[in-house]
């Protein structure tokens, strides 16, 4: 099993997740992109429905890891050439969530190829303010999210998603004020992975209790305050 993440994923979280098992594939920065966030997955890829998306001029740049990641899941490669940069929306291409039979995100700003993808697997997208909804959210199964985006949990809670909204910040992002909480987790085989420790977070007793009530475990990566690493994307 390959994880996918950022390659200033702190040394300890790193030595859990070879411990468990998995190999670990460390994205190199994507320089067309804001430094805190050039190497996060959830920045650079979208992967859903055996589709892996990237921007061509990330390719070029990343081509060993993202064939690695193509060829481990055995998933179609489609390149971008739509415009990307370092100032917002031009960065969140591809930070849209996948939840059951939703994507959420900014639907003006997205890449057309998601639209593509949902329109051909029968999903519905749903727009949101928030850019980085893939960020924002930790997807906990196909009916149940987290995040700290009062706009989002809004819509999910419309499409019948049970909703845990916390409070904001309480995540590390170097060269930000705070990250998000979504951005330090991933999900895998009904364990949700946290990039440092959950018990950090204020809202940390209620996260545990709303994952395990819909069936799935949590997995303390590191001892300190939690990380964002764009996400940890398993393949």
């Amino acid at each position: 099993m390959l994880a996918v993440t950022d390659h200033r994923l702190p040394e300890g979280c790193q030595a859990s997740l070879r411990n468990r098992g998995f190999e670990l594939l460390l994205l190199p920065p994507f320089p067309a992109l804001p430094a805190p966030v050039a190497s996060h997955p959830d920045m650079l890829l979208f992967i859903f429905g055996g589709v892996l998306l990237t921007h061509r001029d990330y390719y070029r740049i990343a081509k060993r890891e993202i064939d690695h990641t193509r060829s481990v899941g055995g998933l179609e490669l489609v390149l971008s050439d739509e415009p990307v940069g370092d100032k917002y929306p031009r960065d969140m291409l591809f930070n849209a969530a996948p939840v059951g039979r939703f994507i959420f995100g900014r639907e003006d700003s997205m890449s057309r190829h998601i639209l593509q993808v949902s329109a051909g697997k029968g999903m519905r997208i749903v727009d949101v303010r928030q850019g980085y909804a893939r960020c924002s959210t930790v997807i906990v199964g196909d009916s149940a999210i987290i995040t700290q985006d009062r706009g989002i949990a809004g819509r999910a809670r419309e499409c019948g998603i049970d909703v845990l909204l916390v409070r904001p910040g309480h995540v590390r992002l170097d060269g930000y004020d705070t990250g998000f909480i979504g951005g330090a987790s991933g999900v895998c085989r009904g364990l949700v992975y946290f990039c440092g420790n959950i018990d950090t977070h204020p809202d940390g007793e209620q996260i545990r209790r709303f994952i395990t009530a819909h069936g799935y475990k949590v997995v303390s990566l590191g001892k300190g305050e939690l990380f964002d690493a764009g996400t940890l994307f398993f393949i």
